[in-house]
């Protein structure tokens, strides 16, 4: 004995219901959003990352144009790291080229009294890696050791 399937399950009478969807999805300030704000905090941030990079490998050409042509903050702090490109690079072990990044850094606005987040400034690291050179051309750009 055979049953269909109607026979089974009694059929169900659906109508496919007319639903309004509302999304507005278009944003008339941008800012009120925060995505201007975003934006500029990533794309410095990007900068910063970037900048941090090239003074890893030693890059002076790199560093240069990052600071000069495309505006890289060596005063952006970088949270993965816990400190600024500007901390990394006045405790650089090679001297000449330590010197000659901070000199680029400071003609950019480097602040030789940013904080990291463990409170450090680039004058203390400079000078807990005995960066004696760096450590004065700090002090003469407004480095404070009292900080």
């Amino acid at each position: 004995m055979s049953a269909e399937v109607n026979d089974i399950v009694p059929r169900l009478n659906l109508k496919k219901q007319k639903t309004k969807r509302t999304t507005n999805c278009s944003v008339k300030n941008p800012s009120a959003v925060g995505t201007t704000n975003f934006t500029k905090s990533t794309r410095a941030w990007f900068l910063a990352s970037a900048l941090y990079d090239e003074i890893e490998d030693e890059d002076l050409e790199h560093i240069k144009k990052l600071l000069e042509d495309n505006g890289a903050d060596p005063n952006q702090l970088l949270p993965e790291y816990g400190v600024t490109p500007f901390h990394l690079v006045v405790g650089n072990p090679c001297k000449p080229f330590a010197l000659e990044a901070t000199r680029l850094c400071l003609l950019s606005g480097a602040d030789p009294n940013v904080r990291s987040e463990d409170g450090l400034t680039p004058v203390h690291v400079s000078t807990i890696w005995g960066c004696i050179e760096v450590l004065e051309l700090l002090l003469r750009s407004g480095g404070d050791p009292s900080l």
